[in-house]
C-alpha cells in the first residue's frame, strides 16, 4: 500500500496557559500526541470527534523525556 498526503488542515486546540506546548505558535500532531487528550462527546460533533480520534490513532507520540 502507499499513502499519498492528500491535504493538509489546521486544527485548533485548546491549552492551559502553563501546558508545555502553550508557548509554540503551530504545534505538530506528534507533540500533542504525547501528552493526555480530552475531546468532547462523540454525540456533540461525530465527524470531527472521529478525524481527531483517528488523527491521533495513526500518530506516534514523541517522548517528553529529554534526549541524552
Amino acid at each position: 500500500m502507499r499513502r499519498f498526503l492528500l491535504r493538509r488542515a489546521i486544527i485548533g486546540v485548546q491549552l492551559a496557559q502553563h501546558h508545555p506546548l502553550a508557548e509554540h505558535p503551530e504545534i505538530e500532531i506528534a507533540d500533542a500526541a504525547a501528552y493526555p487528550l480530552r475531546l468532547p462527546d462523540r454525540a456533540a460533533n461525530p465527524v470531527i470527534h472521529d478525524q481527531l480520534t483517528a488523527l491521533f490513532r495513526d500518530t506516534r507520540p514523541h517522548s517528553r523525556s529529554p534526549r541524552t
